[in-house]
């Protein structure tokens, strides 16, 4: 059963990509059968969280929130910290998508602390550049500018040059709005050497 399972997901993920939501959610729904029966926490909660992410591109976002929950508790439950990261981090996008910044914000810190918790430094590097994103949004400049910062030092010591090339950019960006002309001209500069360099 959980070989077949991990293939089901596989499967809807392809249909997903081929833009065959309807297909991708009954092949989802076959893989969360198998793997409750095989007792395989790990591919039940990512079968949660898959069918959430298909949820979310057809634009229901109530049933994807419920999805991705389901997906966090499972998780949980299994103390698989780095699976229950991306499902925050999942539920943190479909927040800031309806405009909760607050949730969103709450949701990418636990996803932060849950990959720290799994040792997973460039998961966890992402978590804080959207906690980033977030904050910027709502104009609390410098925790956001701290966020970049951690997110550009965790990218860096991973040596990806294009995400610590995009989370540069953000935080120049930022920079420019708080009137640090030279700061942010340094950083576009450098956002754009790393991201043509990646």
């Amino acid at each position: 059963h959980r070989s077949r399972a991990r293939a089901l997901l596989a499967r809807a993920l392809a249909e997903l990509n081929s833009g065959r939501h309807d297909r991708a959610l009954a092949t989802v729904a076959t893989a969360r059968v198998l793997a409750q029966r095989a007792g395989d926490a790990t591919t039940l909660g990512e079968a949660h969280a898959t069918d959430g992410v298909i949820l979310r591109q057809l634009r229901r976002f109530d049933d994807a929130r419920r999805s991705v929950r389901a997906a966090i508790r499972v998780h949980r439950s299994a103390g698989n910290h780095r699976h229950e990261g991306l499902a925050w981090g999942v539920l943190g996008a479909l927040c800031h998508d309806a405009g909760r910044l607050r949730a969103a914000a709450t949701c990418y810190e636990r996803a932060e602390a849950r990959f720290a918790a799994a040792g997973d430094a460039w998961s966890r590097a992402m978590a804080l550049g959207s906690l980033g994103n977030v904050q910027h949004e709502r104009a609390q400049l410098l925790p956001a500018a701290a966020s970049y910062r951690a997110a550009m030092r965790g990218f860096t010591r991973f040596r990806d040059r294009r995400h610590a090339g995009i989370f540069t950019g953000y935080l120049a960006l930022l920079q420019h709005e708080r009137g640090d002309l030279a700061a942010a001209r340094r950083g576009y500069d450098a956002a754009i050497t790393a991201t043509h360099a990646a």
